[in-house]
């Protein structure tokens, strides 16, 4: 359902940058902190037991040996927080103030940039923080919902937890649902309870789409056994934005090192979009649309060539027909969101995949993000044309999230 957002009662008219512009500025990757969300009481009294559970010692004493632990930790370190799954599964929290990577230098972040705020973890601080920015829309994903949603083994358990989160951002969401748009959690282990929380979270939660990893339980998550999911997401109008995820990728599971397991943490990122193109998935849902979110952009257009020679080069083993050059999907079906740090690619990724699939993610508040500088980071870059610049930062993702924002200004 497209939503009308009148810009002069969104935002205040000056940011940190100064003068802002006269259109909506909207952030396709935020995040929340969710510890302390306690989601395992949503939970039936039965399933409680199994339920995603943190738990915490501030001594920061707790260990996690070789049978618990899981692989992105570090052997023998010591932890203050951890998530208990299923009763047997133990992973440390990912919130990178204390999780498997450890307390990391706060020189990451020049002087003014933001780590750790408020606004991670309460909606209306989360406001303030956008009118500072110059943001007037967010769509926000989690920092450990998913990566805890891979973990899980039991469908029930699964359903349980999505709706969990699902109920919890939406409540997150309430002090400004135009302006603050929560994503859904899907539990992929079951398609038809997939399907039902697709439903919910668009008819009764009214979040803005869905997210999920390139792939799930060592399955890529563009085949057709998912295709009931996408049914469901073309006729609600939910897009899909596919969130890179710190477990269970092929960086993960091939390279035994931590930093290199995080320094490809986005390394599905091509075979997913490759998929969901080769496969046939865009053609047989022609009105879907699909984002990749936090998993840097710069490497696209070598995959889009590379993807447009195999078509030509090798059609007889493509999967399945594709009915358009691999280029021509971005901006109609396929979108990328680069991160303002990395908007000296914008004029290249224009040339070569063209302009109209590229949006913008602050990744509020991760470690390398550069808020509050985000948008200024944008309306400030020289080689970027006001009109490309508008794209990106308005139009674009308009039309990614499907909101109308015809006949706004000040």
């Amino acid at each position: 359902m497209q939503e009308v957002l009148q810009h002069e009662n969104v935002m205040p008219k000056d940011y940190i940058g100064g003068k802002r512009p006269d259109y909506l500025t909207i952030d396709s990757d935020s995040h929340v902190t969710e510890y302390h969300a306690e989601h395992w009481k949503h939970f039936p009294d039965d399933l409680k037991p199994f339920a995603p559970r943190e738990f915490e010692d501030s001594t920061g004493a707790i260990t996690m040996n070789d049978s618990t632990r899981d692989q992105d930790t570090i052997p023998n370190k010591t932890y203050n927080r951890v998530w208990v799954i299923e009763h047997s599964k133990i992973s440390p929290n990912a919130d990178y103030r204390s999780g498997p990577f450890g307390q990391l230098p706060t020189e990451w972040h020049q002087e003014g940039e933001w780590s750790n705020r408020e606004g991670e973890r309460d909606g209306n601080e989360r406001l303030k923080d956008m009118d500072i920015e110059g943001v007037d829309v967010t769509f926000i994903f989690g920092n450990m919902s998913q990566n805890i949603l891979c973990l899980i083994d039991n469908p029930e358990v699964a359903k349980y937890w999505c709706e969990a989160w699902n109920n919890w951002i939406a409540g997150f969401c309430k002090p400004d649902p135009f302006r603050i748009r929560g994503t859904a959690l899907i539990p992929l282990h079951d398609v038809d309870m997939a399907v039902a929380e697709v439903k919910r979270a668009a008819t009764e939660l009214a979040l803005g789409g869905i997210y999920i990893p390139a792939q799930f339980k060592r399955d890529w998550t563009w085949k057709e056994k998912y295709y009931p999911i996408y049914e469901a997401c073309q006729e609600l109008n939910m897009p899909i934005a596919l969130h890179q995820q710190q477990q269970f990728g092929v960086a993960h599971r091939r390279l035994d090192n931590v930093f290199y397991k995080h320094l490809f943490m986005a390394a599905d990122a091509p075979y997913s979009v490759a998929g969901f193109i080769a496969n046939g998935t865009l053609d047989t849902f022609p009105n879907l649309k699909v984002c990749w979110v936090e998993q840097g952009s710069g490497w696209l257009p070598w995959l889009m060539d590379r993807l447009e020679e195999h078509i030509d080069m090798f059609p007889q083993f493509v999967p399945d027909s594709v009915n358009r050059n691999p280029k021509e999907y971005f901006g109609k079906q396929a979108f990328i969101a680069f991160e303002p740090e990395e908007i000296d690619y914008v004029p290249f990724l224009e040339k070569k995949v063209g302009p109209d699939g590229l949006v913008f993610g602050t990744d509020y508040s991760h470690p390398d993000c550069i808020s509050p500088r985000s948008v200024q980071n944008i309306l400030d870059f020289p080689e970027l044309s006001d009109e490309s610049k508008k794209r990106v930062l308005s139009d674009n993702p308009a039309r990614l999230w499907d909101i109308n924002v015809n006949g706004n200004g000040h």
